[in-house]
């Protein structure tokens, strides 16, 4: 079986949603939508003022780093600072296209297409 989505693409997106969520904020959870031609995660919290949508793949800030580190060190992430540059080269590599990643309201939305 064939899966939609290249498992590191999804698994990376949920972890980032997690790592880079700002918890001071409540009232939204993460959320996971899946559609007939996407895969969307939506995380609480606006992008850092250093980080962009265009220079997303570039400039790496994470605004919880004890929990970054922690699921470093556990596995769950390989290394710092490498995950959106390969959910990109994922997607390419597998004939997908591009993440798109979004600012919706006071949340970062990213999108995974097929």
């Amino acid at each position: 079986m064939i899966p939609e989505y290249p498992e590191f693409a999804w698994v990376e997106g949920l972890i980032n949603a997690i790592i880079h969520r700002e918890y001071a904020l409540t009232g939204i959870y993460i959320k996971v939508s899946m559609f007939d031609d996407r895969l969307e995660i939506l995380s609480l919290g606006e992008l850092p003022n250093i980080v962009t949508v265009d220079n997303i793949k570039e400039i790496r800030f994470s605004r919880n780093p004890k929990m970054a580190r922690m699921l470093t060190e556990f596995g769950y992430v390989r290394e710092l600072n490498e995950g959106v540059k390969r959910i990109y080269s994922e997607m390419e590599n597998n004939y997908l296209e591009a993440p798109v990643y979004s600012e919706v309201g006071n949340c970062v939305k990213n999108c995974i297409k097929k």
